[in-house]
């Protein structure tokens, strides 16, 4: 019992572990997807100029503001392709896997427990089934006697 009481443990705290990473990973991740954000509306804000001033003759401002947009929209896609990137840790990868045979050896000493209920059972149903044959065989041995 103490065996599994222990993987239990252990299973418990590498999952701990392992979530605390992973939700470490999404603020990280939901961080960057806000700062993508403000920085494509800043982009928009400046593409909205660009489009303003390529109305108004005059190239200089422009070609400014083009390039300003331009370098904010840039940030946008990098930092919203980040957010969006599935989180790769070599960390990660261990706890997981230390989670997965924590599983196991939990699963395979419920397993073992339930064989040895189950073992139990049988003696115990055989036990009293030979009681029942015994009792029968005595019973029939008193009748004959009489």
């Amino acid at each position: 019992m103490s065996t599994t009481l222990d993987a239990a443990r252990v299973y418990a705290r590498i999952a701990v572990l392992r979530r605390k990473l992973l939700l470490q990973q999404a603020a990280q991740r939901i961080v960057a997807g806000i700062v993508a954000l403000v920085a494509l509306l800043i982009a928009m804000g400046f593409g909205t100029r660009a489009l303003y001033l390529a109305l108004v003759p005059e190239l200089g401002e422009l070609g400014a503001t083009a390039v300003i947009g331009g370098f904010w929209l840039v940030i946008a896609v990098a930092l919203g392709i980040y957010a969006a990137s599935a989180p790769r840790s070599q960390e990660l990868a261990e706890l997981e896997q230390m989670e997965r045979q924590a599983r196991v050896r939990t699963e395979n000493a419920i397993g073992a427990m339930r064989a040895a209920g189950m073992q139990a059972e049988t003696i115990t149903g055989r036990a009293i089934m030979l009681f029942g044959v015994v009792n029968a065989l005595r019973r029939m041995l008193r009748r004959r006697k009489r």
